[in-house]
């Protein structure tokens, strides 16, 4: 392959350092994390009834008597664990607390056989779960809380909350609190690797890593075929565990804004259950929280889920399954722990925009939200937005956090960029930028152009093209009189906006920044998208939202009920969740987003990850920001009462909800069936003195009176509301009802207007509640509340019954387990069945239909197969389809949950694209389709050859470069190429994936067949060729000591290819060859400052620079993909090699890793700097050079 470098001069030393940054930026953030889509993790229940259902609360379990019973069960377990090891099944691990369950790694094919296991009831495959993505605080009431507590400074000491997510960075000064103390105990790390106590600190004082039983492969003697290696440590490498710990517990920190967590004295315990690469199983969540509540933890959050399915603790027949198997397995184990005594908050999902009708739609609430006993939280809008802001580093004050306004073209970029600023007055240019710019003027800088002129103006888009066209990366805009910055609009004819992010600011800003840059010049900037706070408003006054946006509305993507199944009230309560991004400047751009609404804290070591900011701090938006609020509250409360338990606590922070969420963004009205109980209002619930709980029998107790869908003859129902007064005094309440939405013919009555509840042993009464009447004649919820007022006290519970008319009014489409959007595509290999499509149908009350025919029809005809669904697929027993098997278009009947199954098989057409239509009368729904989504059957991936990219040699060098060469090693959909060379990821770390193709290395016979133990490496992807046969990857310097290594790619997730087996060795050197001339060494001279070449070759006594790979092992050595050290402290070769030029030896002065390549695949690689020898003879020398035992292939170099 050709490489192409450009070289930089700084300091009187070269370096090569990547010209292209825009590029990576455009990689890295254009395309979504790419992970499996099913998961091949598998549940085996046993008959045994888990510790919690003998021993039902915390205390309990934890007796003596309940110990034992655990101890007896895990025996069972572990001789179960002996007989899946000795047939090669992997074990992943087991619970016995929620549930008795084994978990498995294994292939589809072999279930049969885990169900035939002795002991072994029911096999359940494990669904994947996704994550669901200052004032915030002060919206929910907090200070009051806090005063309670005696200030900020002590709100939430001495509780721990688990965060349950991709990791938490403990580095970050959100964490950092020299008053904690490490309780006793603790620090609780990742079981048999101590190393993970490494992140902890006095604040996060749990550090568990589930990541390698995720990694692990399904076969512990073949590890190579399907494993998918990762980062093992407890390091959050996305970001969105940070976020949501930072919105629960974080300190008092500022960096645009200052803002604090809800109980910023809390202790936290990180949790990491998402891979990088791989997403979460459903089996890795439920072990984690088995864990956290084994450690004390007081309170969990939990930021992910998959669509609700099936009621939440359904079992056994129910959905087809065996006797007492769980038909929503997440739901089940959390309800278990969260009836135990565990504070749960759970995000209810960002679904609201999904389906055919959109809005209003039901029936949207995740799994394990749905679970009776968490809490789930939807999300409502905070009171402020997160504009860009420019910053100059180390600048005055007022070059600080410059107010700007956001582009079409900012949209694409997440987080902040620090580049060189250049004036184009000083290229040649009237400051307007209307004409073309210089070439390579502006390269890897952002340029300052001003707005106007006032006659003869030209566009925004020409402005910018002609930036990008000279190099540009970015453009700060800056008007041209004193009026207020507007947003910019880069789009062309066509639609599309210039490769480059833009902001706007204002005149005199603009002219200080000017001004200041022509003061000093390579002056750099700092352009960051959560940079600014503007009110929400001033946002919505500015931009002339009708009806204007406010603080506290409910947020459109927030799931809403009922829940599945049950039909009962979910979600719990909302919270502040941030904006909706589709709230920006122009509706009709869709490259225009609206700004951020939480400040989080945000990872800033990976910038691959989902929630990632060099600053350390970004804006984001999601019900799983809303649930840490709720985490935080129910936090504050355990302070103020310790011996309050977990349904008290629920029941408090639902019934002192506040009411005055009742639109949306958008002024529709919302109700119960959105926002539950209400907003949460946590100086309310500090206040609070009383709860109310809904007596059932099976221990949920809920705090909503849920009546569900109501049938003919089911009326009256009673139902009972238990009081409980925590307060010194008695209470006397006077009990009245609230109708929200009205019904006609049917009421809701109380059996008393009034209820004294005293204290002590009688701090319990009763108020029953009777739904009686006809039921109405017109569909629909019907909603309001039970309210208790009197003597301080003010509380509500939420009522709901739902009348349906059996007729279809919106679908939800399924793809991979979450709710789907319109056009969603779909992709695999040829023939490959990629699982089921589902529908999920229901009429204009949420109420599911049962029992209705779906028609799901291809197009064209025969480009994949529609047919029944498995056990298996779906999880449990789905109606067959008629036929049984299509290529045209099947029937298929919905189940009790309203939902209809069709299994998708693709086409052996490498190429085709199915377009599947789902409908029902009045509905439809159309998954992909040729005229909205890239080819849907893509080829395999085969690997032809690895090789040293500078040599072509087969032997490699770990910590050196790798080219894997093939057809198809990656997914041709997901590369942009914009300079038709390929795709790069110029920024250290370098990522795991790069357009969804990860490399993995397995050393033959290292791993011991322990899930726990697996220690297969991850490469580090640094280039994708354009024509999808080419990758290069950084070798793991783990991989040092190994003789060979098992390497295979994995498209997308879900697609390995063949294994090759590479021979690894401590030494194998090359020099590069120069990408303009093959036959010649790429050398720089450093005293002409040129590169060496025929036209330009080196003289005697000139420092020369050799681009090398495979020197073997260094000091200072960097983390593998990771940025390189500095001087002095620079990653030297172990072993200095032996240069000879012209067969005379040539003085090395330096040989270690620099920063080279630029226009290159390559971040950084070894460099080699000589010293010319005197007396060679004109004309091209051979270079030669050794190291470690090990000599390269001689190249030339030009000398004169």
């Amino acid at each position: 392959m050709h490489l192409f470098f450009v070289e930089l001069s700084m300091f009187g030393r070269t370096l090569i350092m990547p010209r292209y940054i825009l590029l990576s930026l455009i990689i890295l953030w254009s395309f979504p994390a790419f992970a499996q889509r099913y998961s091949n993790h598998y549940a085996l229940i046993l008959a045994d009834p888990p510790v919690l259902e003998r021993f039902p609360a915390r205390e309990a379990a934890r007796s003596a008597a309940g110990e034992s019973y655990r101890r007896e069960i895990e025996a069972k377990q572990q001789s179960l664990k002996a007989a899946l090891e000795a047939r090669n099944f992997h074990v992943v691990g087991s619970v016995s607390m929620s549930s008795n369950s084994v978990f498995v790694i294994a292939a589809p094919e072999r279930v049969a056989e885990l169900q035939s296991l002795p002991g072994v009831t029911a096999v359940i495959r494990m669904r994947m779960h996704k994550a669901n993505l200052n004032r915030a605080t002060q919206l929910m009431n907090a200070p009051t809380a806090w005063n309670l507590l005696g200030g900020v400074s002590n709100a939430g000491s001495g509780i721990k909350i688990a965060i349950l997510d991709s990791g938490i960075d403990q580095t970050h000064p959100a964490f950092q609190d020299p008053s904690l103390q490490m309780p006793a105990g603790f620090p609780i790390c990742t079981a048999s690797h101590p190393e993970d106590c490494a992140y902890t600190n006095n604040k996060v004082i749990v550090a568990r890593s589930y990541v390698r039983l995720i990694a692990a492969p399904s076969d512990p003697a073949n590890p190579a075929v399907d494993s998918s290696p990762d980062d093992y440590s407890p390091r959050d490498r996305d970001g969105h565990g940070t976020a949501v710990a930072s919105v629960a517990a974080a300190n008092q920190n500022s960096f645009a804004v200052t803002f604090t967590g809800m109980a910023p004295k809390a202790w936290l315990g990180s949790y990491k259950i998402q891979g990088t690469v791989n997403g979460s199983p459903e089996d890795i969540g439920v072990m984690a929280l088995n864990d956290a509540f084994n450690d004390g933890m007081d309170i969990a959050n939990y930021s992910l889920g998959a669509l609700a399915t099936t009621a939440p603790l359904d079992t056994g027949a129910a959905c087809g399954l065996p006797a007492g198997t769980p038909c929503d397995f997440s739901a089940f184990n959390f309800e278990k722990i969260a009836q135990a005594g565990m504070v749960i908050a759970v995000s209810v999902g960002n679904d609201g925009f999904s389906g055919s009708q959109q809005f209003p739609t039901f029936n949207l609430v995740s799994s394990p939200s749905n679970a009776p006993s968490v809490i789930a939280a939807g999300a409502t809008m905070n009171s402020h937005v997160f504009e860009p802001g420019v910053s100059v580093p180390g600048g005055p004050s007022n070059l600080q956090f410059i107010a700007a306004q956001s582009s079409d073209g900012f949209s694409g970029f997440t987080s902040a960029v620090t580049l060189p600023l250049i004036d184009v007055t000083t290229v040649g240019n009237d400051g307007y930028a209307c004409t073309s710019l210089p070439a390579n003027s502006l390269n890897g800088a952002i340029a300052l152009i001003q707005r106007g002129p006032a006659t003869n103006a030209c566009t925004f888009v020409a402005k910018a093209t002609n930036a990008a066209n000279a190099g540009a990366l970015g453009v700060i805009f800056y008007m041209y009189d004193s009026t207020a910055p507007l947003p910019v609009e880069l789009q062309d004819s066509v639609g599309d906006p210039p490769p480059l992010f833009a902001v706007m600011i204002a005149l005199s800003d603009g002219q200080n920044l000017k001004s200041y840059a022509a003061q000093n010049p390579g002056l750099t900037v700092t352009v960051d998208p959560a940079g600014t706070e503007m009110d929400i408003a001033a946002f919505s006054t500015l931009f002339g939202y009708d009806p204007p946006l406010a603080g506290n509305e409910f947020l459109g993507f927030s799931s809403p009920g009922p829940d599945a199944g049950d039909l009962s009230i979910k979600p719990d309560l909302v919270a502040t969740g941030g904006t909706d991004p589709n709230y920006g400047p122009d509706p009709n751009d869709t490259y225009f987003f609206g700004p951020g609404g939480m400040y989080v804290a945000a990872q800033s070591y990976d910038p691959s990850g989902a929630v990632y900011s060099p600053t350390g701090y970004a804006a984001a938006d999601g019900t799983s920001f809303a649930a840490p609020m709720v985490a935080g509250a129910a936090a504050l409360l355990k302070q103020l009462n310790p011996n309050l338990k977990a349904p008290q606590i629920k029941a408090i922070l639902m019934t002192s909800a506040a009411h005055n969420t009742t639109v949306d963004e958008f002024g529709d009205p919302v109700d119960v069936i959105q926002t539950g109980a209400g907003r949460l209002d946590a100086g309310a619930a500090a206040n609070a003195t009383f709860a109310a709980n809904v007596v059932t029998t099976d221990g949920t107790n809920p705090v909503s009176l849920s009546f569900g869908a109501l049938k003919s003859g089911s009326l009256p129902i009673t139902k009972q509301i238990q009081l409980t007064n925590f307060g010194s005094s008695p209470v006397t309440l006077a009990v009245s009802t609230a109708a929200n939405i009205p019904a006609t013919g049917i009421s809701i009555a109380v059996d008393k207007t009034s209820v004294t509840v005293g204290t002590g042993s009688n701090n319990t009464a009763a108020v029953n509640v009777t739904l009686s009447g006809s039921i109405p004649s017109t569909a629909g919820e019907y909603s309001g509340s039970i309210t208790f007022q009197g003597g301080g006290v003010s509380a509500a519970v939420p009522y709901m019954f739902l009348v349906s008319d059996g007729a279809a009014f919106d679908l939800i489409p399924i793809l991979f387990g979450q709710a789907a959007t319109n056009n969603s595509c779909t992709e695999g290999l040829p023939g490959q069945d990629i699982g089921p499509l589902a529908v999920k149908l229901f009429d204009s009350a949420g109420v599911p239909l049962v029992g209705t025919s779906v028609t799901f029809s291809l197009s064209p005809r025969g480009s994949a197969t529609l047919g029944s669904s498995t056990v298996n697929s779906v999880g449990y027993k789905a109606p067959a389809c008629t036929p049984a098997s299509s290529s045209t278009s099947v029937v298929c009947k919905t189940d009790q949950y309203g939902i209809a199954y069709a299994e998708l098989t693709l086409s052996k057409n490498v190429g085709a694209t199915p377009g599947i239509t789902a409908g029902a009368t009045g509905v439809s729904f159309i998954f992909g389709g040729a005229s909205v989504c890239p080819p849907a059957v893509i080829p395999p991936p085969d690997i032809t050859s690895v090789t040293d990219p500078a040599s072509g040699g087969t032997t490699i060098v770990p910590g050196s470069y790798m080219l894997i060469t093939g057809a198809n090693v990656v997914n041709a959909n997901n590369i942009t190429a914009a300079d038709g060379v390929g795709d790069y990821a110029n920024f250290p770390p370098l990522p795991f994936s790069l357009d969804g193709v990860t490399v993995s290395f397995d050393v033959p016979g290292s791993y011991d067949g322990k899930p726990q133990d697996y220690n297969g490496q991850p490469g580090h992807v640094t280039f994708v060729s354009a024509d999808a046969s080419q990758v290069i990857v950084q070798v793991p310097w783990e991989l040092q000591g190994a003789t060979s290594a098992q390497v295979k790619v994995t498209m997308d997730g879900f697609a390995p290819s063949n294994v090759v087996t590479v021979p690894l060795a401590p030494y194998a050197p090359a020099v590069f060859p120069n990408p303009n001339n093959t036959a010649i060494a790429y050398a720089y001279d450093v005293t002409s400052q040129s590169e060496v070449s025929s036209t330009s070759p080196a003289h005697a006594g000139d420092t020369v620079q050799l681009f090398a790979n495979g020197l073997g092992p260094v000091n200072n050595q960097p983390v593998s993909g990771g940025d390189i050290p500095a001087a002095p402290n620079q990653a030297t070769t172990m072993s200095t090699p032996a240069v000879t030029i012209g067969g005379q030896p040539a003085a090395v002065s330096f040989s270690g890793l620099t920063y080279a390549l630029a226009d290159s695949p390559l971040w950084f690689q070894y460099t080699v700097t000589v010293t010319i020898p005197a007396g060679l003879p004109a004309g091209n020398q051979p270079v030669v050079l050794s190291i470690g035992g090990a000599n390269a292939t001689a190249l030339p170099i030009p000398i004169k």
